[in-house]
């Protein structure tokens, strides 16, 4: 997909993308970074906690949301947020995993339930 804009609303839907394929050298380094632009709201929102899936796999529980440059692990992954100081609400999210997670040329596509809105706005 190469532009897409979604928002999840409170616990009514999944926030879902797919990346470019990955390059068939995946295999040959010991992870693989997607990135891509996001926010987690508004400090004025309600605290909530979300998941992070990947190719259906449950792999980073969030437990709050945060306004601020933040890292989260899980299951040998690393998700770590820059926020963006000249926007309201968004930064960038970059996404390390352990190539032996992907396939060459496969499209991971991940997915988060939010229990408030979120929202991934870019160009994959």
């Amino acid at each position: 997909m190469d532009g897409y804009s979604r928002i999840a609303l409170a616990g009514q839907t999944d926030l879902v993308w797919e990346t470019q394929p990955v390059p068939q050298t995946v295999q040959s380094k010991p992870t693989f970074d997607i990135t891509f632009t996001g926010g987690m709201g508004y400090p004025q929102q309600s605290q909530a906690t979300f998941a992070l899936s990947l190719n259906g796999k449950k792999i980073i529980d969030i437990p709050e949301i945060v306004w601020n440059d933040h890292e989260w692990k899980g299951s040998g992954c690393t998700l770590r947020y820059k926020r963006d100081t000249s926007t309201d609400g968004l930064g960038i999210f970059t996404l390390t995993v352990p190539s032996s997670m992907l396939s060459p040329a496969s499209r991971p596509r991940s997915a988060s339930r939010p229990k408030t809105g979120i929202s991934a706005a870019g160009s994959l």
